[in-house]
């Protein structure tokens, strides 16, 4: 770089820097498609539930494929949604992702087959906590 000398920067800080700029360079290009994302990050219907809070997300969930549901508060008026699957395997196909999830919900004491956060929606836990209810009873109801 003209004016700088290159004794004045140590080599170990240029080589971070050229090893964390093609990082930051593709984080910015992820958050940059995320502020464009017009998708409903969570979707609650007579058909089932879709989460897409992340890039790797399950799809559409349907009633009949899930045993329940649990809500668990966490802080800041934030709370995990956990959905409980008759057969997890039908929505989870990879082998790890399903035993990483079944050991992550045995060391924190959670149970859930499918969780995320209600951090996009704060606000609105309380609707989408009674719709999903409301859903799973019915379809519970209508399989008896």
């Amino acid at each position: 770089v003209p004016g700088i000398d290159a004794s004045d920067i140590p080599l170990i800080a240029v080589v971070l820097i050229l090893l964390a700029t093609p990082i930051f360079i593709w984080c910015g290009i992820i958050y940059f498609k995320q502020i464009f994302n017009e998708n409903p990050v969570l979707t609650v219907n007579s058909s089932g539930i879709t989460e897409q809070t992340n890039k790797i997300f399950t799809g559409l969930v349907k009633w009949e494929d899930i045993e329940d549901i649990k809500i668990i508060p966490y802080m800041d008026n934030t709370y995990w949604i956990g959905i409980v699957l008759k057969n997890p395997t039908k929505y989870i196909e990879n082998e790890k992702l399903l035993k990483r999830q079944n050991k992550q919900r045995d060391t924190i004491g959670w149970a859930g087959h499918i969780a995320f956060t209600s951090l996009y929606y704060k606000k609105q836990i309380g609707e989408v906590s009674y719709t999903m209810q409301y859903y799973l009873a019915k379809s519970k109801a209508e399989a008896n």
